[in-house]
């Protein structure tokens, strides 16, 4: 059983922080042992911590425990040999003979498939524009139901949080609607948790460079003026190898 204690005197920032640091580290160790016992335990410490950002990690860890079923009844092997580091196509799985042809993710060509296929105003279908761009980049990101759900798929293909917002003290973000030590890069996506009264599906959006894009072109990472005003919780994720 995984084991970890809080220390009721952190602040909220530190206490997300941390929080964040057991998930990944038990996301980890899930892959090839008891995702579902994980998942359990993790929900009984959630019940001792308030906060809408710890609920989101619920909800990540019990979409990892999905997506690790969904591996191994595909077949999935973690201790598959890999093509050695410095070889052509090194790192992509072998099956010891003949090395996968399965091309390396790209994040360029994610970019230019969400520049090319946004329009001018939402579609309500934010999720599915960026996953479609994702995938058209060589990303292998499973389709779910909801936009708020995909923190869980970007971490099974190599992305990871860069910045985390908890949705508490609107004051601690700038006018971009950033924290002030996240610095926004080309291919970062942001995750965003709905909203009272919004839609229930929360939000998916990536930024190219210049604009924070889904469906259609933002003004900026909240797709419209019920997120500005609320400014719900998000995680944004970055691709480790770009």
């Amino acid at each position: 059983m995984y084991e970890t204690s809080y220390d009721n005197g952190m602040d909220i920032e530190s206490l997300c922080l941390r929080s964040l640091a057991v998930i990944e580290d038990i996301a980890l160790w899930a892959a090839q042992q008891h995702a579902r016992e994980l998942s359990e335990s993790i929900e009984e410490e959630l019940k001792h911590i308030d906060g809408s950002f710890l609920a989101a990690m619920l909800d990540f860890t019990r979409s990892l425990e999905r997506d690790i079923e969904l591996l191994a009844k595909a077949g999935y092997n973690p201790n598959q040999p890999r093509v050695p580091a410095g070889s052509p196509n090194g790192g992509q799985w072998t099956g010891g003979g003949s090395v996968s042809t399965i091309r390396s993710p790209d994040i360029q060509v994610t970019l230019n498939h969400l520049r090319s296929h946004a329009k001018p105003k939402s579609q309500n279908e934010c999720a599915k524009y960026v996953r479609r761009a994702l995938n058209a980049g060589g990303f292998t990101v499973v389709n779910t139901e909801h936009a708020k759900d995909y923190g869980a798929k970007l971490a099974a293909s190599g992305f990871r949080p860069v910045s985390i917002w908890d949705g508490i003290l609107p004051s601690r973000l700038n006018q971009y609607g950033y924290l002030q030590d996240y610095v926004v890069t080309a291919g970062d996506v942001a995750v965003i948790q709905p909203y009272d009264g919004g839609n229930p599906s929360g939000h998916m959006t990536m930024y190219d460079g210049q604009h924070w894009l889904s469906d259609f072109r933002q003004r900026g990472i909240w797709p419209g003026p019920g997120y500005r005003n609320k400014k719900p919780s998000y995680i944004i994720y970055r691709y480790l190898n770009q």
